[in-house]
């Protein structure tokens, strides 16, 4: 196997001064060869028996901040967290019998549905699979993007002492105190990694998992996990790489199963 260009030294240095992680796979992905080829090597040399999870960027500079948290105005920031409990009241009438929160007052639950229903919350989405996070760092064909390797456990570990990913169930208590917390409060929470509970088709087909961040760091970063990198997707080859994804059934159609998406993708194929 070919081993994929690396990178000019004027795109490194800007990735490496404009990137949120300093640690950058110097590679050049021109097509879906070389990004099996990055991140298996990537993977054998980190312990082929770790788990990685990934995360796609249309745009490599933006930080990996969930989307209730990106707002610098504190009051901004609150009033986005509290949108939650009015998405509770509202959608158990309007969500599938196998979506609804087992008794239907698991805020854990609630969360991670409002999140893959495009709610700000401060759960930050990554992928078990790699090809899913360069699905969504190939998209924006006008800039570059980035697909962010992260190793769970060992963030867990770092933050918590915990080697291990939290669970929705056998670590409740320690991640309920998450749903509640304030921008101000003085209970300081690390970013900490969790496995969701699989109610929602998307969450499942995506092999989704959660990151969900507190008030202490609020953008996630290597300092507080030592294995985060930046695979850089350089936007002249994002194309290729979506033409590569659409052929392997990586696309949006498969992705997010709703109706509306599937007409969307039904009608790209088409050119409309």
């Amino acid at each position: 196997m070919v081993r994929p260009k690396q990178l000019t030294p004027r795109r490194l240095a800007d990735y490496r001064a404009n990137a949120p992680v300093k640690n950058i796979l110097n590679r050049r992905i021109e097509n879906l060869s070389d990004f099996f080829s990055v991140v298996d090597a990537f993977l054998q040399s980190n312990n082929d028996r770790d788990t990685f999870w990934y995360r796609g960027h249309a745009q490599f500079g933006w930080l990996l901040t969930p989307t209730a948290l990106r707002h610098a105005d504190e009051n901004v920031r609150k009033k986005a967290l509290s949108l939650v409990h009015e998405f509770k009241r509202v959608a158990m009438l309007r969500l599938g019998q196998e979506e609804r929160p087992r008794g239907g007052d698991d805020d854990l639950q609630w969360l991670g549905l409002a999140q893959h229903y495009g709610l700000p919350t401060r759960l930050l989405d990554w992928s078990e699979n790699p090809t899913i996070g360069l699905y969504f760092a190939c998209l924006g064909a006008d800039k570059d993007g980035a697909v962010f390797l992260l190793n769970p456990a060992d963030l867990n570990f770092s933050a918590i002492k915990k080697p291990r990913i939290l669970r929705a169930d056998s670590d409740a208590a320690e991640l309920l105190s998450y749903v509640n917390l304030l921008p101000r409060s003085r209970a300081k929470r690390p970013t900490v990694a969790m496995h969701p509970v699989y109610n929602s088709g998307r969450i499942l087909l995506q092999k989704g998992a959660f990151t969900i961040h507190g008030n202490k760091r609020i953008a996630l970063d290597e300092k507080q996990a030592p294995s985060l990198v930046c695979l850089p997707i350089l936007k002249e080859h994002k194309s290729k790489l979506a033409s590569e994804l659409d052929r392997i059934g990586v696309d949006e159609m498969a992705l997010f199963p709703d109706p509306e998406h599937v007409c969307r993708h039904l009608k790209k194929r088409i050119g409309m």
